[in-house]
């Protein structure tokens, strides 16, 4: 009886043994790198996202060239809207993703009325790369202020198309990035919501919330926020990219 309770925990071993070198040497757990050339590329708002993808690979090294799953997760112009940010994604066989940020002149559409942004800072850092892809020789995210500043200018000019009753609502951030199982709440990033009527508190009570982030699968989420106050006034809508990376 002693033998075989020993033969069945040796087996039992080898069989977590297996399973544990399999999860953690056999399974790919490495990202795809993301590579750019050192072109200058300008950007005319409105036109075709593929000429952002010229020249740009995906490399993984266990699938080798996977550039054929590379996307452009958003475009956000800079507040005086001569530069804007790319976010680029890829992933490889083994559903790990990796982005990286690339910054590109832009050209806004011609308008009858332009509204002059805010300075743009042009000297942001650059942060040599990890060798995941995620960073290399591209400027760094933009700041918790400065999303928040690019949120409220997309804001302030949806209110202008806004009757003088209807809520207003501003978001803390047009895209935010977060690791895999991450906790994530799609609340805490409407930053401000106003009304002529209802109190803040009852506003945050009715916002409405289209769209879902599985924080436990990489991918970009999109995620539409709207409030309607107690008269039935609908405010503006307001939109969050939300990038699950691994």
């Amino acid at each position: 009886m002693n033998k075989w309770i020993i033969n069945l925990l040796g087996v039992a071993v080898v069989v977590f043994a297996g399973i544990y070198i399999y999860l953690n040497v056999i399974t790919d757990h490495d990202a795809p790198k993301i590579t750019i050339p050192n072109t200058s590329v300008t950007y005319r708002e409105g036109e075709d996202t593929k000429v952002l993808l010229e020249g740009v690979t995906a490399i993984d090294e266990e699938d080798g060239d996977v550039s054929d799953s590379l996307m452009i997760a958003s475009v956000y112009p800079s507040l005086d809207n001569s530069q804007a940010r790319v976010v680029y994604i890829a992933r490889d066989k083994s559903n790990n993703m990796t982005s990286l940020d690339r910054f590109v002149d832009y050209v806004e559409q011609q308008s009858d009325n332009p509204e002059e942004g805010q300075e743009f800072n042009e000297d942001m850092p650059y942060e040599e790369g990890t060798g995941d892809g995620t960073m290399q020789n591209v400027p760094q995210q933009l700041s918790p202020e400065e999303e928040l500043a690019a949120a409220q200018a997309a804001a302030e000019q949806a209110f202008a198309a806004l009757p003088a009753d209807a809520p207003r609502l501003t978001m803390s951030a047009q895209t935010v990035t977060i690791g895999l199982g991450e906790e994530f709440s799609k609340l805490q990033y409407v930053h401000e919501i106003t009304d002529n009527k209802d109190t803040r508190e009852q506003l945050f009570q009715r916002v409405q919330i289209n769209g879902d982030v599985n924080t436990e699968q990489p991918g970009v989420y999109q995620l539409g926020y709207v409030v309607v106050d107690s008269d039935g006034n609908r405010s503006n809508e307001a939109t969050l990219t939300v990038v699950v990376a691994q």
